[in-house]
Order: C-alpha cells, then sequence, then structure tokens
C-alpha cells in the first residue's frame, strides 16, 4: 500500500435483516479521496446457531442516510483519518449506483471443537476476501459524494455477520 495512510471499518458481531446496509463506507470530501485495499466477510460466531445462508451484495452508491457510526481505526496510531470519510451500520436509505458483487454467506456459529479449530482457524482468523485491490490496479476508488456498502437480502435475523473494510485515505 505504498506509504498511504491506511485505515479499517470493523462491523463486528452484527445481526443481519432483511435489505440491511451491514457495513457503508462513503466519501464526502472534495480533497480526498478513498481506495478500497480489502473487503473481508469474517465468520466469528462463536454461540450455538443454526445460521440460514443469505444473499448478500456490495454495492457501489452516491447518497446514503447515515446509520449507526462504526469507528474507523488507522494501521499506524500517527495516521488521522481526514474529514469527510465516515462508515456506519445500518444506513436507513442509499441511492444505489451499480452492484460491485453479489455473493452467498452463512451466519451460523463457527464450529469450535478440538478437531474442527485446526481446520477452520484460518477461515476465522483471515476471513473471506470479497475484494482485494490487484497489483497495477487503481481499485474501487470512493471520490467525493461516492461509497460502498454491503447489503444482507435475506429476510433472517438469525445469528451474525461480521465484516471488514480496509482503505486508504489519499489526496484527490
Amino acid at each position: 500500500m505504498a506509504d498511504a495512510n491506511t485505515f479499517y471499518a470493523y462491523l463486528d458481531r452484527n445481526a443481519p435483516a432483511q435489505n440491511e446496509y451491514m457495513l457503508t463506507l462513503f466519501n464526502t470530501s472534495a480533497t480526498r479521496k478513498v481506495v478500497i485495499y480489502k473487503i473481508i466477510w469474517l465468520t466469528n460466531a462463536l454461540t450455538a446457531v443454526t445460521g440460514v445462508v443469505h444473499d448478500m451484495e456490495i454495492i457501489r452508491i452516491t447518497a446514503r442516510t447515515a446509520g449507526t457510526t462504526v469507528t474507523i481505526r488507522s494501521r499506524d496510531s500517527a495516521d488521522t483519518l481526514s474529514a469527510g470519510i465516515s462508515a456506519d451500520n445500518g444506513s436507513t436509505s442509499v441511492t444505489e449506483d451499480y452492484t460491485v458483487l453479489r455473493f452467498i454467506g452463512g451466519s451460523e456459529e463457527s464450529p469450535i471443537t478440538t478437531t474442527a479449530l485446526p481446520t477452520y482457524f484460518g477461515i476465522l482468523a483471515q476471513g473471506v476476501v470479497l475484494y482485494a485491490k490487484l497489483p497495477g490496479t487503481k481499485g474501487e476508488t470512493l471520490r467525493q459524494n461516492q461509497g460502498i456498502t454491503i447489503q444482507t437480502n435475506t429476510a433472517s435475523t438469525v445469528g451474525v455477520l461480521s465484516f471488514l473494510i480496509e482503505f486508504t485515505d489519499e489526496a484527490a
């Protein structure tokens, strides 16, 4: 990531709902751009839940009504996030531009047994990479009044889902 200030928004174990915007990252700055490096879905539910298969999407958006703030953290404590870049859970409405990716995922608990842990440790620790910026490409870039959101479409509130969006804050 070539010395750019790197940040991440992490939504930890949130209950899904039909048409919920789980994690939204939005940029209102005219002088900054957000370059997304990774979007990860993490399976870290440890309670005894028989989950549901969820139909989900990553969507580019051009407007949103923010929900509950999700704290954005820096990979380097000396870096400061520019004004106008924010993340939230449960945006009440968005203006969709286009679907980046449709995917299927589950919300049931991870298999926690002494025999299953070694098998699933990699998935539990690293998650499923839904999007990764490829070397030599610009990647998903959010300019002024652009954002990205992860939406669940399935009508279920069973289990929990976790997502992480890693990005850089760069001069536009």
